[in-house]
């Protein structure tokens, strides 16, 4: 007996629980690294030219999309296209979605980011969850270049702890352009120390 292609009796049932069928269906949420384009310290026509994905590859949209009329509007609902760098597209669900900004980002490049961010309105205006990248070191501890959170910061220099407070003012300026942001996330990579 062959598969059946289609399933009649589902437009039977409730729209409330075809709804919840539907949601149930939508991809996990995922991570975006975001990371300055390589042409960003040039001008440019917007802000989106100034930001890149780390995987170039545009993704088609999700596969709910291809299912039905009702499957589709309610994946559209979730999910816009997001173009960044003049090339690349990818469906990204901002309200489950997190865009990571690695540690390698220092200083202007990470704020440089957060200001391009910021700019984009489907980011600014839907944007819940961002996460940064940090770094825990055996003799440093938990440490970001921007943030400068660090164990050792009471041997730190008086003109290093000045320019960490005017960073940290920065990127607290730079996270008040995302209106709806609910959850900040600082995921810890162990760096290796061979002594």
């Amino acid at each position: 007996m062959a598969a059946p292609t289609s399933l009649h009796k589902f437009t039977l049932l409730p729209a409330e629980l075809r709804n919840m069928i539907w949601e149930a269906s939508l991809p996990s949420p995922r991570v975006f690294d975001i990371y300055p384009a390589s042409s960003s310290q040039k001008k440019m026509t917007s802000p989106q030219q100034g930001l890149r994905f780390s995987n170039k590859y545009s993704e088609p949209p999700p596969a709910l999309t291809a299912v039905c009329r009702e499957s589709r509007s309610l994946a559209l609902h979730h999910y816009a296209p997001l173009t960044l760098d003049g090339t690349t597209t990818k469906y990204i669900d901002l309200g489950r979605d997190v865009l990571l900004l690695e540690s390698c980002l220092l200083g202007r490049n990470l704020l440089r980011t957060l200001l391009f961010m910021g700019q984009v309105p489907l980011i600014r205006d839907n944007l819940r969850s961002l996460a940064f990248g940090t770094s825990y070191g055996v003799h440093t501890g938990v440490w970001h270049a921007v943030l400068g959170w660090c164990e050792q910061e009471q041997k730190l220099k008086m003109k290093q702890k000045q320019t960490r407070t005017n960073n940290l003012g920065r990127f607290l300026q730079r996270l008040a352009a995302f209106p709806v942001l609910e959850r900040l996330v600082f995921i810890v990579h162990q760096e290796m120390h061979f002594e």
